[in-house]
């Protein structure tokens, strides 16, 4: 049987975390509060990267269905959806 694979040693400001958890917390990374927008068809997407004010709201496409929201700009881009005739649905997880 194969011995474990060691883990490089991590550097990090939070110098009370047990270097075990700071092993793990290497291979992820969870972002809390950063708003995503996800659409049923790309060309939605499409053309809300096309509509200039929709476009400032959002910083990046992450794929054909899915973006990040400029932080603290929900709001906005929630009412910018609504204007353009869409009916956005907001979940919280």
């Amino acid at each position: 049987m194969a011995s474990p694979r060691k883990r490089p040693q991590t550097h990090s400001s939070t110098s009370n975390v047990p270097k075990t958890e700071l092993a793990s917390a290497d291979t992820v990374t969870l972002h809390s509060n950063l708003p995503l927008i996800e659409v049923t068809e790309p060309w939605l997407l499409d053309t809300l990267m096309k509509d200039t004010q929709a476009n400032r709201l959002i910083l990046m496409r992450l794929d054909e269905r899915t973006a990040l929201v400029v932080p603290g700009q929900h709001e906005n881009l929630l009412t910018r959806l609504r204007k353009l005739g869409h009916t956005p649905r907001t979940l919280e997880r």
